[in-house]
């Protein structure tokens, strides 16, 4: 999921090493499923960080400049 703005998109599969989906102590439990949740930037908030950034650096070197 998006960590600036909550989009959640499914993953089919996880690739590379796995992630440790078995625990150290079950405390009893009979375990049925575990789910690995991935959370990083989506694709548009990156696009938009990217766009305030170069605004930013915009306007930086034009106070600069004066």
């Amino acid at each position: 999921c998006c960590i600036r703005c909550g989009k959640v998109q499914d993953v089919d599969c996880a690739v590379g090493s796995a992630p440790c989906l078995t625990p150290s102590d079950f405390h009893g439990m009979a375990i049925i499923s575990a789910d690995v949740l991935y959370r990083g930037v989506c694709a548009d908030c990156q696009t938009e960080a990217e766009a305030e950034l170069a605004k930013s650096q915009v306007q930086a070197a034009a106070s600069v400049q004066h």
